[in-house]
C-alpha cells in the first residue's frame, strides 16, 4: 500500500488553513462532506476541521447520547457544522432490544442528514452495524459515494458479548457487516491486517486503502506537570499513574486495583488516577472497604476536552489496559493520545497486539506486559526510575510529532476522495495555496 500511495501522485502536501477563508463563494457552491463518527473521537474531528480549513463544507455527526471521551465538538469554525444525533438513551451494550432500537434511530437520523445535505461524499466511522446498513442503503439510493472508515469489526465484539459465534444475532450482524464493507464505494482501514480482512469480504482491493489512526497533536501540546488543573487536584507533587478513557470489565479494571496496592508498598507518594464513567468504575468503587480503602486510588469523571492536555500533563505514567482477546490489529485511540502527552506508557496488553508493538518497538515509549505480575513489576520499575520515565516520555512525543501531522494525513483522505469525485483533486482548485513539496523519504514515512 505504501508504494501504491506514492505511485498515485501523493507528492505535494498543503498547509493547514483552518482560520482563514480559502475559497471564494458561498457554502452552497462548495463541495460538501458528511463525516459520521458515532463516538465523536478527537482525531476524526481533527480531520473534519482540517477539511473545513481547506474550504470544504463539512457536517460532522456524532452520537450525543453515547458516554465516551470526545474531541473538541464546539461549533467555532467556518465551513464546519458539528451535529449531535440522539438515540433517545445511552448505548445499551447488553440489552439487544434497546440496542437495536437505538441503532435504528441513529441510522435514520444519519440518513435524514444525508437527505438534507446531499454531500459529495460521506465518510462513516465507528457507526454501529444496523445504523451503518441504513446509512449505506440511503447513500446508495441518493447516489452519494459512501466511504467506510473501518475502525473495528463490530460483529466480533457482539460475539464477545453473546459469548458465542453460533448465536443467530451474531450470524445476522456478521452477514450485515460484511455486506456494508463489500458494498462501500471505498474502505479506509487502519492497518494492513484490517485491509486483508476487508478484501476477504469481497471488496475490490483497488478500493481499499490503509491510513493508520493518529491523535490530534496540534490540540495536545506538551504541558508541565505543575499546571493549574494538577494543582487544583493536588497532584503536582505526587507520582501519578493515570488511566483515562472507557473502562469496561473486559479492560480488566482489577489491574488498577492491584496497581494501587503495589504502588502503596514502593512509593507512598504515588497515586492511581482513573478518569472514566463506565461499569469498570462502579466495580472499582465497590472494591473499597473499611479493611482496604485504597486511599491512593482516585476516580474522576470525564473531563472537558480542552482540559485534556493539562490532565495528561499531570501524569508521570499513562496506563493502557486491553482485553486478553483483543484483535491483533486493534490500537486503542488512548494509546495514540498518550504519545502526544510526552509521558511514559505502561500497558497490560496482549503481546501480539499492534498497540504493544507501537509502544515498545516503534515509539519506544514505555513498558508493556501480557500478564498481571509482569505489569506490576513494570509499574514498580517506573516508580523507582524517574530518568527512565522521562526518556520514554521524550520518545513518545518525538514519535507523535513525526507521525501525526494532520496536513499530510488529510491529503491522503482528499486524494482518496478525488479518486471517487475528481472535484476533490487539488488541481480542481478545491484547496488553499502554499504547496509544500516533500521529498521521497517524507512521502514514504507518511504513507507508511
Amino acid at each position: 500500500m505504501r508504494g501504491q500511495l506514492a505511485d498515485r501522485g501523493i507528492r505535494g502536501f498543503r498547509k493547514s488553513s483552518r482560520s482563514r477563508r480559502s475559497l471564494d463563494g458561498s457554502d452552497s457552491q462548495r463541495l460538501s462532506v458528511v463525516v459520521n463518527d458515532y463516538a465523536g473521537h478527537p482525531f476524526q474531528v481533527d480531520l473534519s476541521r482540517e477539511l473545513a480549513g481547506r474550504g470544504f463544507v463539512v457536517q460532522h455527526a456524532y452520537c450525543s447520547t453515547n458516554v465516551t471521551p470526545r474531541g473538541d465538538l464546539s461549533n467555532d469554525q467556518e465551513h464546519l457544522e458539528i451535529v449531535g444525533l440522539s438515540t433517545g438513551s445511552g448505548f445499551e451494550k447488553y440489552d439487544a432490544k434497546k440496542r437495536l432500537v437505538a441503532e435504528i434511530r441513529y441510522g435514520l437520523s444519519s440518513a435524514l442528514l444525508l437527505v438534507r445535505r446531499r454531500p459529495a461524499v460521506t465518510l462513516n466511522s465507528n457507526v454501529p452495524i444496523v445504523s451503518l446498513a441504513i446509512i449505506s442503503a440511503v447513500a446508495k439510493v441518493l447516489g452519494i459515494p459512501n466511504v467506510l472508515w473501518l475502525q473495528d469489526f463490530q460483529a466480533g465484539l457482539i460475539a464477545m458479548v453473546l459469548d458465542s459465534e453460533r448465536h443467530p444475532i451474531y450470524r445476522a450482524m456478521a452477514w450485515l457487516e460484511r455486506q456494508c464493507i463489500k458494498s462501500a464505494d471505498h474502505v479506509v482501514t487502519i492497518s494492513d491486517g484490517f485491509e486483508r480482512e476487508a478484501i476477504a469480504t469481497g471488496q475490490d482491493p483497488s478500493r481499499v486503502t490503509t491510513i493508520p489512526n493518529w491523535a490530534p497533536i496540534d490540540e495536545l501540546p506538551l504541558v508541565d506537570k505543575d499546571n493549574p488543573w494538577a494543582t487544583e487536584q493536588g497532584l503536582s507533587d505526587r507520582t501519578v499513574y493515570l488511566y483515562s478513557g472507557t473502562l469496561g470489565m473486559k479492560h480488566r479494571p482489577e489491574a488498577l486495583r492491584e496497581l494501587s496496592l503495589r504502588l502503596r508498598l514502593v512509593d507512598p507518594d504515588a497515586i492511581v488516577l482513573v478518569i472514566s464513567e463506565s461499569v469498570g468504575v462502579e466495580w472499582l468503587t465497590d472494591q473499597r472497604s473499611v479493611e482496604e480503602p485504597m486511599e491512593n486510588l482516585r476516580i474522576l469523571p470525564f473531563q472537558p476536552f480542552e482540559q485534556l492536555p493539562s490532565v495528561l500533563g499531570s501524569a508521570d505514567v499513562l496506563v493502557c489496559l486491553l482485553e486478553r482477546d483483543a484483535g491483533e490489529f486493534s490500537v486503542p485511540s488512548k494509546v495514540l493520545t498518550y504519545l502526544c502527552a510526552g509521558r511514559a506508557v505502561l500497558g497490560l496488553m496482549p503481546e501480539n497486539n499492534a498497540a504493544t508493538r507501537l509502544v515498545v518497538d516503534q515509539a519506544k515509549s514505555g513498558l508493556v506486559a501480557a500478564e498481571m505480575d509482569a505489569f506490576l513489576d513494570h509499574a514498580e520499575a517506573l516508580a523507582l526510575d524517574r530518568s527512565r520515565r522521562e526518556t520514554y516520555g521524550t520518545h513518545a512525543r518525538s514519535f507523535a510529532e513525526k507521525t501525526f501531522p494532520i496536513e499530510a494525513i488529510a491529503d491522503l483522505f482528499q486524494h482518496l476522495f478525488s479518486a471517487i469525485d475528481d472535484r476533490f483533486s487539488p488541481a480542481a482548485g478545491a484547496l488553499v495555496d502554499d504547496l509544500i513539496q516533500l521529498d521521497d523519504e517524507q512521502v514514504e514515512r507518511i504513507a507508511a
